[in-house]
């Protein structure tokens, strides 16, 4: 078994994973490419351990008391944990997706991204499905990511969750071992330079608080915001790979709400002391990503592709290949603190009248909140998620300040939406006819 490395430190050192580029999820023209390739994954990086009990799934969907924090930690005891550097590929919205590269449509390549449960593979901390640099410390992790339909959150993207999840716990970790000091991390790039901020804080504060309190509650504030500029720069033109366009699924109706999962999920993790080691945490992770969808009400793969045909023509438009633009016609950009599930039956009569079929009576919509302060203790006062834009980001971004924050994202969000108005029509931000 490999030690853990020092790239979760507070430095720019990267390891040789740090030289891999991800390929767009939505992108099918790639599919072929990858069965060449024989994509893996990395090899884990701390040690086994048997996966700890689950208790607090309810909690984090805020439906029962909030997760315990029994012992707090020294920041000895807090894993190193690697750098995320990937990214998954998945998913656009819609299903039976037929590709493009350019103008030209890929015969007989279909995308069926829309799964269930059960067609969930295994999760596995900084997974990604493509990487150009040969490692031999590599095997195959199986995971496998699709949109899940769930009765309460609607269209969960599986990919969506776990990477805010592995980022919730990356900064997790980093962050509570340096509360005292306060620092800057160094994230990769994605449409622009990405630094995380953190002030110093004193030793009574961290006290009265807890360290893995005031490390897990930041994280999953930080990995929130890092979820929406994701979906800004991607608006904007970034892509994990330029030739591939990922604007068409930008503010996707299910990504923010899947964000949002992701970061509630492996807070909890963290809370529960589930994630001392790789191992621990993927299982657990994996464990309860799908208790969490079941509790949401996850429907088998034919219901969800069901689903997403009732809101053809309002959501989506299948006549669309990936990755045209258009391919998604609503957008979700409600960016704050509490994120609202699209179910399709909100989309109108029909639908509601489908969904009233095949959903539970009484299963309503399931907001999430991610908090913004800790008692007294506001996040913004305490970090900063810095970005410096670049490239096509910033040559499309309107009056692009040369430094953003989180600070800037409900404007650029609200400045995206009058854009999507102009471009696919004046209810392109409602899920309802």
């Amino acid at each position: 078994m490999r030690a853990a490395t020092s790239c979760g430190d507070v430095t720019r050192n990267r390891s040789s994973r740090s030289r891999r580029r991800t390929v767009p999820l939505a992108l099918a023209s790639t599919v072929a490419a990858l069965a060449v390739l024989g994509c893996r994954n990395p090899a884990p990086l701390w040690e086994d351990r048997p996966v700890l009990p689950h208790d607090v799934v309810q909690s984090i969907l805020g439906l029962g008391d909030s997760a315990v924090f029994d012992r707090d930690l020294l920041p000895s005891e807090i894993p190193v944990v690697p750098r995320k550097e990937r990214l998954r590929p998945c998913c656009a919205f819609g299903y039976a997706l037929r590709p493009e590269l350019g103008a030209i449509p890929i015969p007989g390549l279909v995308l069926q991204n829309v799964t269930s449960v059960d067609g969930l593979g295994p999760h596995r901390y900084d997974s990604g499905v493509l990487s150009v640099a040969p490692d031999e410390d590599q095997d195959d992790s199986g995971e496998a990511n699709g949109l899940v339909y769930t009765c309460r959150g609607g269209f969960i993207d599986t990919a969506h969750v776990r990477d805010t999840a592995d980022w919730t716990m990356f900064l997790g970790a980093t962050l509570a071992r340096i509360l005292e000091q306060g620092g800057a991390i160094a994230l990769p790039d994605e449409g622009g330079a990405r630094t995380v901020h953190l002030e110093p804080m004193s030793p009574q504060l961290i006290e009265s608080y807890g360290r893995r309190r005031i490390g897990v509650s930041l994280a999953e504030w930080l990995a929130f915001q890092l979820s929406i500029w994701h979906e800004i720069a991607t608006w904007y033109g970034w892509s994990s790979i330029p030739i591939f366009p990922e604007r068409a699924s930008a503010f996707s109706p299910e990504d923010l709400y899947s964000n949002a999962l992701g970061v509630r999920l492996a807070g909890g993790v963290i809370a529960a002391r589930a994630a001392v080691t790789d191992r621990t945490y993927d299982r657990t992770m994996d464990r309860w990503t799908r208790e969490a969808l079941e509790e949401l009400g996850a429907v088998d793969a034919e219901t969800a592709m069901a689903a997403a045909k009732e809101v053809d023509g309002i959501w989506w438009d299948s006549r669309r290949r990936v990755p045209d633009e258009r391919l998604v016609l609503r957008r979700s950009f409600d960016v704050s603190a509490t994120v609202e599930p699209w179910t399709v039956g909100r989309s109108g009569p029909k639908a509601l009248a489908w969904e009233e079929r095949h959903c539970p009576a009484g299963a309503e919509p399931l907001p999430l909140h991610i908090a913004e302060e800790l008692g007294g203790l506001r996040f913004a006062e305490l970090a900063r998620l810095e970005i410096r834009p670049t490239g096509t980001v910033r040559l499309r971004m309107p009056a692009a300040d040369a430094v953003l924050t989180q600070a800037d994202f409900p404007r650029l969000a609200e400045a995206i939406r009058a854009e999507a108005r102009v471009e696919f029509g004046p209810r392109s931000d409602r899920f309802d006819e």
